[in-house]
């Protein structure tokens, strides 16, 4: 028999068996239904002995090198062998076969919305038509739809898969071997034995995926030919993007519930296996860890998503099982954060948290300290009130060698029948004494934990289970350890009750490196415009939750729901971190697209619905849209012909708790055109031109996006400044102007030639001067602060290393790398031009023929906007590159630089120094890289030069007075951690192909010493939560101007009582109705303590007045997650090494007086309530 169709026999009757096996158990849980089982006895463990907690896990990435979608089904096996139903329906047998098991459960994910039949049909009609509305901003998709959701057919004849690989009909067709393999029995995959080669991943012992040429040049290869029907894929653009918008109304997607992994597994079950699980659950066979949506990235996520997405897995748990997680389990992200630990660790309710990866030398050092287990004080502001017990295991998530007994693995079971030849009992309970003591030599008192899992384990979990069984049984027989089944929860409290007392870690464990030259820190910028198209949704997310509050529950219903499971998905650490493999990433991308569209259809309804007078949501005045793609100017909207009876109507939505006044930028085709506000007064506006890289943006990725060829691009930006009440919207009207009084309202800006060596820019008291000489930034200074600071400012490429003789590593997805520490100048002559209005200054520069700024400086703003398009990356030179941006002043900064933590916290930086260890520089530039969400800052005695961006990205300070960001990046080979591909991002339009072009924005501010932290703070949030826009044009039937609009319509309004905001150094984060028909809220303090000594004080926000004329009916406050009351949260004290905690008691609200309703915030405090009107 043919050694491929041998094994496929063997599986396929091992996979039987399980079925069979999984039916019995199933059906004599069943009949035991109505007399439940005595609970298993508690594990026990022994005093004076070292006791072995066996976890049994299985690491289930929500997206990598499959979508998420292929490894629940266990399709497109070629790439992974993973298939998570399998490991649900194997484990729950498992489970029921002995109430002495135990099983751990990470991933809730599923998601909302899938195709109807019909839908499938419409969806691919509407892409071969190419009329898939598809939009980012700052980015593309590739276009092609995943088969397993959408039916669509096999991937057309100029796409090669190596080797080649696509579903149809429920099977693999494997283009290496021509065999077919089926892939979805009832609830079954079959998996080849040489998949085993592809799970373990990332780690010192990771192997590369099988079927993945050594080349590193990735899955998909370029296609051998060009031409391509309406009957295959039209569009082919194979880059990382953020951009699938589909027309709901087109092609007929309902809101149902399709679930993955295990909420997905759990909707699918019967209500006789879901009662055996809620039997389990509650025994505590099988127990709930971390529980959110997915295990989040802590680099490059943004605090709120990290709470929104573990509050929908834990709010799910809740309403299911009536549990809370007490642990964290985020074992495979690479490094991890001090928000993570104070804030989705103790805030929630964890008493610990457990994970794998920190850098190679600090774990030596720790091992050999027996530090791995710490109590960790992320919080320099909380201390000790928010620690948490976090273990960092010895080598990695996986089993010690050898214990590892996935089926399909080179595993080496316990026999323990004598008969056998094979009688290995006494070799095994020595291998695992020895690997024991071998582990408790690095690791406080008598508990080890061993993590008895992988990647995609358990698929047939008897395996595993039947070994671990004999191991507890014969090592407990021998009696020199003891082994217990056990999980992250039952681990933490025999630590505790050791009375040990343990080491105390601050701050972070950023960054993480596995070897000398493998420092993951170039995630941290990896795929830009995927980076931005989560960010821009986060920040939509949050303004479209806080409308459908406002227009009420009985309107629209909860149409935001559609994009909580895609952004919940978007944080998993292979996800927004930018590692998955290119398919999957376009998979994140649609899934995001298809969820907004939603959403914004739902925006578009609820804004109708209260600007009219009478609370219709069906108007015939207006119909509002959204422009997504407005950053590369195309709003067509915006770009239809006014009129003087005609006026184009934008609602501008703030969804900050103050007053905001900010500038709005609108592509238009007229030159002659005025803005009025909502009680008619006429609005000061600025045309600018748009450029012709802008254009050029325009033209290609209109294309690449919509799959359409755009109109005329418009010749101008209008701009003008709006001004809207906290959490509420403000109108404005655009028309051609009519009688005297429009005279001189509108002002064309005027081109500028340089006369002298210096040309100075802004029309407020900030100003920046450049030399006209080499186009180069000099100096920034402002009048009225007194800040007056030479500062240059240029673009750089580092040369991405592929490996050398010393040692082979390549810079790729996960790491950065360079080629030698000194970067390529892009430029140090630069072409200037300079354009001069009433409301903005503008200084464009040309770098080279793939780097365009724009400097704005705005009337009043005390900042300087700094619009970046780099792109696309020439690699015809044969060389990877990866872009920064970098500023040099006049400061002397001690090696010191601060950088945020998920968006949160500032943490101090110093260059070539680690806390906790004495660091063996190996890599001077990516060993001094760190995260940002937020942004950084350099300071010295006089000033602080701060930085803001608008997406993930990595920076450093590599000299004193710099500051570097890197903004893109282009890579010609893999890095060997597992995705198997270069980061090689391409958008391909018909035969037109090229690099992705990333367009992106940061913010540049200079203040004294000691009054940077407001602007960082508040207009932070202003990056984070921009305006939310909507243009509507009104109905020809109305003959005269915005007037008639307005009789029709509530032009200007706000949640809250006339003259009441929230103070600066508050937020509200979350508001948002649930399906239980409570409102959920969550108020955050912005500031650290001693951040700014007047705003890192107490805070207070009075609810009756943030919520206007509603009457607040109760109110609950729970924890961070809202899955507990508060009152009723309990932590676990802790003894630590040499307590020095000496400083003041953090400040903290004080309970809520249920009649006052005012709510106090002390600094960098969350607090969240359940509200019921």
């Amino acid at each position: 028999m043919a050694p491929a169709l041998h094994l496929l026999v063997v599986v396929a009757a091992a996979a039987l068996a399980v079925t069979e096996a999984s039916t019995s158990a199933f059906a004599a849980a069943s009949n035991n239904a109505t007399a439940p089982p005595p609970p298993p006895p508690p594990p026990t463990v022994v005093a004076g002995k070292l006791n072995v907690h066996l976890v049994p896990h299985s690491h289930d990435d929500v997206g990598w090198l499959k979508t998420v979608d292929q490894y629940y089904v266990g399709s497109n096996n070629t790439i992974q062998g993973a298939c998570v139903m399998n490991t649900l329906d194997s484990v729950v047998d498992a489970l029921a076969r002995d109430p002495a098991r135990k099983f751990v459960v990470v991933e809730q994910m599923w998601q909302r919305r899938r195709p109807t039949a019909g839908t499938a049909a419409a969806s691919r009609r509407v892409v071969w038509r190419r009329r898939r509305s598809l939009a980012a901003r700052g980015g593309h998709w590739d276009g092609l739809l995943d088969p397993s959701v959408h039916g669509a057919p096999p991937l057309p004849r100029w796409w090669t898969w190596r080797p080649s690989t696509w579903v149809t009909g429920g099977s693999v067709a494997t283009g290496g071997s021509g065999m077919r393999m089926p892939v979805t029995g009832s609830s079954r995959c079959f998996l080849p034995r040489s998949f085993a080669a592809t799970r373990r991943r990332r780690g010192s012992s990771m192997r590369r995926p099988t079927g993945l040429g050594d080349s590193g040049r990735g899955v998909l290869a370029a296609p051998a030919r060009k031409d391509v029907t309406e009957d295959e894929w039209p569009l082919r653009r194979r880059g990382s993007a953020p951009v699938y918008r589909a027309r709901t109304a087109e092609v007929g997607v309902r809101d149902v519930r399709v679930e993955a992994f295990f909420q997905r597994w759990w909707a699918e079950k019967s209500p006789t296996i879901q009662a055996i699980v809620h039997k389990l659950v509650d025994s505590g066979q099988l127990e709930f860890i971390n529980g959110g949506w997915c295990m989040h990235d802590e680099a490059a996520v943004h605090y709120i998503d990290m709470i929104d997405q573990t509050t929908l897995g834990h709010r799910m748990i809740k309403k299911q099982f009536n549990k809370t997680p007490r642990a964290g389990w985020q074992i495979d992200p690479f490094g991890h954060s001090a928000v993570q630990a104070y804030l989705l660790g103790a805030e929630l309710g964890f008493d610990s948290v457990h994970f794998a990866r920190i850098d190679y030398q600090d774990r030596a050092k720790r091992k050999a300290d027996k530090g791995l287990e710490v109590i960790w004080r992320g919080s320099r502001t909380f201390g000790s009130s928010s620690q948490i017990f976090t273990n960092a295991f010895p080598v990695h998530y996986s089993p010690p060698d050898g214990f590892g007994f996935e089926v399909l693995d080179e595993i080496i079971p316990v026999q323990d029948d004598l008969s056998l030849f094979d009688y290995n009992v006494e070799q095994r309970v020595n291998d695992f004494v020895a690997a024991a003591i071998a582990q408790a030599n690095v690791t406080r008192k008598n508990h080890i934990m061993w993590t008895m899992g992988d990647d995609f384990n358990y698929q047939y979990a008897e395996s595993w289970f039947r070994n671990m069984d004999k191991l507890i049984e014969h090592v407990n027989k021998d009696g020199r350890v003891h082994a217990l089944y056990s999980t992250p929860s039952i681990y933490t409290d025999a630590k505790h009750a050791s009375n040990e007392s343990w080491p105390v870690k601050y701050d972070d464990y950023f960054p993480y490196a596995d070897s000398t030259n493998a420092y993951w820190t170039g995630y941290f910028t990896s795929r830009p415009t995927f980076k931005r198209y989560v960010r821009v949704y986060s920040g939509y997310y949050l303004a479209a939750r806080q409308i459908e509050f406002l227009v009420g529950r009985n309107s629209l219903g909860l149409f935001t729901s559609s994009l909580e499971d895609a952004m919940g998905i978007a944080q998993h650490h292979d996800a927004v971190s930018g590692t998955a493999k290119q398919h999957t990433t376009d998979d994140y991308s649609k899934r995001l697209a298809l969820g907004a569209s939603k959403v914004e259809n739902g925006v578009n309804t609820a804004l109708t619905c209260l600007t009219s007078s009478n609370r219709t949501c069906v108007s015939s005045v207006t119909k509002f849209e959204q422009c997504p793609l407005l950053n590369i100017s195309y709003c067509p909207s915006t770009e239809k012909a006014s009129s003087a009876t005609k006026s184009l109507v934008v609602v501008v939505y703030n969804p900050l708790g103050w007053e905001r006044s900010d500038f709005i930028r609108v592509p238009v085709n007229d030159e002659n055109l005025a803005v009025k506000n909502s009680d008619g007064t006429i609005v000061e506006s600025q045309l600018v031109e748009v450029d012709n890289v802008t254009d050029n943006l325009r033209k290609f990725y209109v294309k690449a996006y919509l799959g359409i060829t755009s109109d005329k691009a418009p010749k101008y930006w209008l701009i003008f400044q709006a001004s809207v009440p906290p959490m509420g919207w403000n109108s404005y009207y655009i028309s051609k102007p009519t009688g005297a009084a429009y005279n001189g309202t509108g002002y064309v800006s005027a081109v500028v030639s340089p006369s002298n060596d210096t040309i100075e820019v802004g029309p407020g008291p900030l100003k920046m001067s450049f030399s006209s000489a080499s186009g180069q930034l000099k100096r920034m200074f402002n009048s009225v602060s007194g800040v007056d600071l030479p500062i240059q400012q240029s673009f750089l490429w580092y040369r991405s290393s592929e490996g050398d003789s010393m040692d082979s590593q390549a810079s790729g997805a996960y790491i950065f790398r360079p080629d030698g520490n000194t970067p390529t100048t892009v430029s140090s002559s630069v072409s200037l031009k300079v354009i001069r209005g009433p409301l903005v200054d503008e200084v464009h520069q040309q770098f080279s023929s793939w780097v365009y700024q724009i400097t704005r400086l705005y009337k009043n703003k005390e900042h300087a906007e700094i619009e970046y398009t780099i792109g696309p990356i020439p690699i015809d030179d044969d060389i990877g590159k990866e872009v920064i941006t970098r500023m040099t002043a006049n400061m002397v900064t001690n090696s010191t630089f601060y950088t945020d933590s998920n968006g949160r916290d500032f943490l101090k930086r110093v260059r070539n120094f680690r806390e906790d260890w004495d660091l063996q520089v190996t890599q001077p530039v990516a060993g001094n890289y760190y995260p940002v969400n937020l942004g950084l800052y350099i300071a010295d005695g006089k000033y602080e030069l701060s930085v803001l961006v608008d997406r993930a990205v990595g920076a450093s300070s590599i000299q004193d007075g710099q500051l570097e960001i890197m903004l893109h990046r282009r890579l010609l080979k893999d890095d060997a951690r597992g995705v198997g591909e270069p980061l090689d991002e391409v958008v391909c339009v018909g035969e037109d192909c090229e690099g992705l072009t990333a367009r992106g924005t940061y913010y540049v501010n200079v203040e004294k010493i000691g009054h940077g932290a407001h602007w960082r703070r508040t207009y932070g949030q202003q990056v984070y939560s921009p305006f939310l826009l909507a243009f509507a044009h009104e109905s020809e039937h109305f003959l005269q101007e915005e007037t008639r609009w307005k009789s029709y319509s509530v032009p200007e309004a706000s949640m809250m009582d006339a003259n009441y905001s929230l103070p600066d150094n508050v937020a509200i984060v979350t508001l948002q109705n649930l399906d239980d028909g409570t409102t959920l809220l969550r108020l955050a303090h912005l500031f650290q303590a001693a951040e700014d000594p007047q705003y890192s004080v107490l805070a207070k926000v009075d609810l009756r007045k943030v919520f206007g004329k509603r009457t607040i009916k109760e109110l609950t406050e729970t924890n961070l997650s809202a899955n507990q009351k508060k009152s009723e949260m309990k932590k676990l004290n802790w003894k630590v090494v040499g307590e020095t905690e000496n400083g003041p008691d953090p400040i903290k609200g004080g309970p809520i007086d249920s009649q006052a309703l005012v709510i106090e915030l002390g600094p960098m405090e969350i607090r969240t309530f359940l509200l019921k009107f």
